[in-house]
């Protein structure tokens, strides 16, 4: 169980930030979005968030970019960025991990990415209770651990997810 935390999830894909936010909304976590680079400087220096998740290809502005201004501006430069990305080749990820304080490989599970959070923001350890199935374990809508949004929009999120699973 996370402490009151703001996240800002940076991607220019629609369904992997919905995909995102349906993992970490039951957390209690305030998830905000930006779709660019650019739009991820001003959200940060305006909002302030506890943690960025940054995607690295983007267009208007691209991850590496955007977390060398965050780094180097006074007011963003201690917020923890996560890059959470799939279009890295081996030869990436040195760079990568100089410009970021956590790195993720796409696709991510639920597991991965809480376990990641946790290196960064306040937790408390929940009760243990029977694990929750994943997406992968289940296509009934009740079993998963989604807010009623995405639980009504669960559908098309298959969908869509199933149309970009390439690019996830």
């Amino acid at each position: 169980r996370f402490e009151p935390a703001t996240i800002l999830v940076t991607d220019d894909i629609l369904a992997n930030r919905e995909l995102v936010r349906a993992y970490l909304e039951p957390s209690g976590l305030n998830i905000v979005e930006a779709t660019d680079g650019e739009q991820a400087l001003a959200m940060a220096a305006e909002q302030r968030p506890d943690l960025i998740l940054m995607d690295i290809r983007m267009s208007v502005m691209d991850g590496y970019e955007a977390a060398r201004r965050l780094r180097a501006a006074l007011e963003t430069k201690a917020i923890p960025i996560v890059i959470l990305t799939a279009s890295v080749m081996r030869e990436d990820e040195e760079p990568i991990r100089a410009i970021s304080d956590g790195y993720l490989k796409k696709p991510v599970t639920r597991t991965e990415l809480v376990t990641e959070l946790m290196r960064f923001l306040p937790h408390s350890e929940a009760e243990p209770t029977a694990a929750p199935k994943t997406a992968t374990e289940s296509s009934s809508t009740a079993e998963l651990d989604l807010d009623e949004a995405a639980r009504g929009r669960w559908h098309e999120l298959r969908v869509l997810l199933g149309e970009t699973h390439e690019q996830i």
